[in-house]
């Protein structure tokens, strides 16, 4: 198995926990997954060291992007 196909899985593991527990909006898991990966893959194309924000502050944007689209309002979730 590729190491693509393996970090896939983990992700669609992950989501599919999630929607067990309802706590994902409507949608397909796979396209979900995918909007994913291309958003943490762009990263690496315009990140520059020294930038307005350091990488801890943009990988916790990411995450709340991400999650505030995929998740239901409701839901909470801690930071890192």
């Amino acid at each position: 198995m590729s190491f693509q196909r393996k970090i896939y899985n983990i992700y669609m593991d992950q989501l599919k926990k999630l929607e067990q527990l309802n706590m994902l909006r409507k949608g397909n898991l796979t396209v979900i997954c995918f909007s994913i990966f291309g958003i943490i893959n762009w990263f690496y194309r315009w990140y520059r060291v020294g930038g307005q924000l350091n990488d801890k502050e943009i990988a916790n944007q990411i995450i709340e992007n991400i999650l505030l689209g995929i998740m239901k309002a409701d839901r909470n979730y801690e930071r890192i």
